[in-house]
């Protein structure tokens, strides 16, 4: 069946994040006819891409949290044969976990207000970081022959990708678009949807299962979500205060900390659904439902009002399908029990803004990882940490027992 079927799930998964993309600029180029919209019609505003805090602005951050999640598999893939390589893609998917937490949480547009040295002056010394961090990936990718095709095709997507700064410039210095405002707007957002998702086709050749049928290995999709599950825990823990104090402090732009919030149950989602990206094959009822939940939750994070009234009935549904997969296990009941304990009673009170950002991100993160462990017991994928010879980005293969 992988093999059947296999290439048809590979385009079908690109197809399917074109096609949000190609809805969402759709939506953009309409938004002034849809806000004059009755009912239902209307509501698809808020799939605008122009806006923040919205399903367009959501989306359009999460395609390239997906594209940095494809990248890591490129490391995985490479560390042993060509460890040049899996630097490089290393790289590149700090790089585009970055940009996917900028494009959220509008970083750069408020860079201003910490160097105090003008609207682009201001961007330059994150641009010099962004561009030297981008040519030592692609030099190290180059090293590896197999790879030169790939960093051709890179290198298009992050210029069509930086092409957008010059439309944001022209946009304040000129008015070239005369009466045409959603044209240039769409043109703008789709130059770096664009760009993500030559940057997505590039990158899905890293992961193996559905995506490269034709080739056998061991190695597990979507495996920086396993290997590196205590590591990204305890970057968002710490991370997270940070980011909600920020989305306090300056409500204006995107929020930061529904990036994370979004981020870690969108890879909730996908850890549970690993299995059939590995086979091809249906996982059962409560993984197929535990794995919409978490992206349902994802998108969840962006609604206007108070997300927990969204996330608590949710979290009954994780606590009860999780108590079904944990085998007996007491750490995982416990974890499973806190998180439900906690949100039924935050959501009795009115709960601080601060702490309700806070909230919302902690229990996305112990979804997260609740998630991934589980994943981790059923299938066993090595982990960083049960590797003494393993570093954050260089890692020598053992095998797990």
């Amino acid at each position: 069946m992988l093999n059947s079927f296999a290439n048809k799930w590979s385009q079908l998964w690109f197809f399917i994040a074109a096609g949000i993309s190609l809805f969402c600029l759709t939506v953009t180029f309409y938004s002034s006819e849809l806000l004059k919209s009755p009912g239902i019609i209307h509501q698809l505003v808020r799939f605008n891409l122009a806006v923040e805090n919205n399903f367009g602005a959501l989306w359009s951050g999460m395609l390239l949290l997906l594209v940095s999640i494809h990248a890591s598999d490129g490391y995985f893939s490479s560390r042993n044969k060509h460890p040049s390589a899996a630097n490089g893609w290393a790289t590149l998917s700090v790089i585009l976990l970055l940009l996917s937490l900028d494009e959220i949480g509008s970083f750069h547009e408020r860079a201003n207000l910490f160097l105090r040295m003008g609207t682009w002056l201001s961007l330059l010394p994150f641009a010099i970081i962004l561009l030297g961090a981008l040519t030592y990936g692609l030099l190290t990718l180059w090293r590896v022959p197999e790879q030169r095709r790939n960093v051709f095709w890179i290198i298009a997507a992050f210029s069509i990708l930086a092409s957008v700064a010059l439309q944001e410039y022209l946009e304040h210095h000129s008015q070239w678009w005369g009466q045409y405002h959603s044209l240039r707007t769409v043109i703008e957002e789709g130059s770096e949807l664009l760009g993500s998702l030559i940057l997505l086709k590039v990158s899905m050749g890293n992961t193996f299962g559905i995506f490269k049928p034709e080739k056998k290995s061991s190695q597990s999709v979507f495996q920086a979500l396993s290997s590196f599950r205590h590591y990204l825990l305890i970057i968002g823990v710490l991370s997270a205060p940070i980011l909600s104090c920020i989305t306090v402090l300056l409500p204006e732009g995107g929020h930061p900390a529904d990036w994370l919030t979004a981020t870690g149950f969108f890879c909730a989602g996908l850890v549970i659904a690993r299995r059939f990206f590995e086979s091809g094959r249906y996982s059962g009822l409560s993984l197929l439902i535990l794995s919409i939940t978490c992206l349902v939750m994802s998108a969840a994070t962006v609604l206007p009002f108070k997300k927990l009234f969204v996330l608590y009935p949710a979290s009954l549904l994780l606590f009860v399908v999780w108590v079904l997969r944990a085998n007996k296990s007491k750490l995982l009941y416990g974890l499973s029990a806190t998180v439900l304990i906690v949100m039924t009673f935050l959501s009795l009170f009115e709960t601080p803004l601060f702490f309700h950002y806070l909230l919302c991100s902690m229990v996305s993160l112990l979804t997260y990882y609740v998630n991934a462990t589980l994943d981790l017991a059923s299938s066993r994928a090595p982990s960083i940490a049960d590797n003494k010879d393993c570093g954050a980005f260089v890692c020598v293969a053992k095998t797990v027992t």
